[in-house]
């Protein structure tokens, strides 16, 4: 449930425990995908997002390290953008367990414009078992 009423959570993953990736001195993350309907420009959420975060006093002390809420915006329909503080689909999607487990949980037939594959081929691909993605039972 919302209490934004633009927004429309119209699909969730379970909740994952994920392996930290790039810096690894540090604690596991939880990790979940939600699907909404929007109206808003990708821009527009992207400030909702930063909102939020800046909300709940998220502080990212440290490139890539422990965090309280880190919101990104995979993907927005089809689009293709980048720009300073915006890249879709996210740069890194393909490459990230974490990402693309509780992804193809909630969009099963999704596709991947960067790559031109199936976002469930990308996690095929992935062969790095340092990325360590758990159903969390906490």
């Amino acid at each position: 449930m919302t209490e934004n009423r633009e927004i429309e959570i119209v699909g969730r993953s379970a909740l994952y425990s994920t392996a930290p990736v790039d810096l690894l001195e540090q604690p596991e993350f939880l990790n979940n995908v939600v699907e909404i309907k929007t109206l808003l420009s990708a821009e527009e959420l992207l400030k909702r997002t930063r909102a939020v975060e800046a909300k709940l006093n998220t502080m990212k002390k440290i490139p890539k390290g422990p965090r309280v809420i880190d919101i990104d915006i995979l993907t927005y329909h089809l689009q293709r953008t980048k720009s300073d503080h915006l890249q879709l689909p996210h740069p890194s999607i393909c490459q990230r367990r974490f990402v693309l487990v509780p992804l193809v949980e909630v969009a099963p037939d999704a596709y991947c414009i960067a790559d031109h594959r199936p976002y469930r081929e990308c996690l095929k691909a992935i062969t790095d078992q340092t990325q360590l993605v758990e159903l969390y039972h906490g």
